[in-house]
């Protein structure tokens, strides 16, 4: 005779397997991919973090759903490489500590030539309460991307809306062109440029105000080592544009100009 509990556990176990084979496609592979890398500065929407070299981890599974979108699960950590920040807002003394680390989840479909995608982000930084210039507390955000190619250029528009502590829009867009450069390298040129309504303003450049935030523009050679295995360089420049923010990392000794190099491996399963 089944007590009650297991009998329970089976029916939720059961539910679950249903549900799974109603939502997720069978007849299409799940993918994994895999990133380790290093960079020499870190710079988190044109806010100087760091300086100083961090190493990066991230992972993210994609699971093909009926009807052809796809659920992608994923994870980020940013590993301090030094004590030592230089002209930047995070804290001190975390070389060898986890001083960001991300969970996500998006699903994405596509139509008539555009791909969405639609999903929420929770941000974790453990030393959040120790940043220089005022604590930075975790939080989470719903957000939403849209795009497609056109005129040989991928473009894409992402809202993200913080609903937890900030209560703050931030939108980015970018446009990306590759060129095939023989069998095994690729080169690829990227675009950016972000606005910031006031609260997010304030949150992360200290100012009250809406306004055009961070731009940029990356260079970076991408190199297939194996059927799995990819390598990737890459130079990145970002500036903040608002003067009002702008005014804020001068006051403080904050690099409101940054460039910084990329280097990361790349495993897609």
């Amino acid at each position: 005779m089944h007590r009650p509990n297991q009998t329970l556990r089976t029916a939720a176990l059961l539910a679950l397997c249903t549900a799974s084979s109603c939502v997720f496609d069978s007849d299409r592979r799940p993918l994994l991919d895999a990133e380790l890398g290093a960079a020499s500065a870190y710079i988190f929407r044109g806010q100087t973090f760091t300086e100083r070299p961090v190493a990066r981890a991230a992972t993210v599974a994609q699971l093909p759903v009926k009807g052809g979108g796809s659920l992608a699960l994923g994870a980020l950590g940013i590993l301090e490489l030094s004590d030592s920040i230089g002209d930047a807002w995070a804290a001190e003394g975390a070389g060898g500590e986890f001083t960001q680390t991300d969970l996500w989840f998006g699903y994405t479909t596509r139509w008539a030539g555009f791909e969405g995608t639609l999903g929420a982000r929770h941000y974790s930084w453990p030393r959040g309460a120790a940043f220089r210039f005022a604590p930075f507390p975790s939080t989470s955000e719903a957000f939403a991307r849209i795009g497609r190619t056109a005129l040989g250029l991928d473009v894409g528009l992402t809202l993200h809306y913080d609903f937890d502590a900030v209560g703050s829009l931030y939108s980015d867009l970018e446009a990306v062109k590759a060129w095939p450069l023989g069998d095994r390298f690729d080169l690829e040129v990227r675009a950016f440029a972000a606005w910031s309504d006031a609260e997010h303003g304030r949150w992360l450049y200290r100012r009250r105000t809406a306004g055009l935030a961070d731009a940029g523009a990356e260079v970076a050679l991408r190199a297939a080592l194996d059927d799995v295995t990819s390598a990737r360089l890459s130079v990145t420049g970002s500036s903040i544009l608002d003067a009002t923010y702008r005014d804020w990392f001068d006051d403080n000794g904050v690099a409101p100009d940054v460039v910084f190099a990329t280097l990361g491996f790349d495993w897609a399963f």
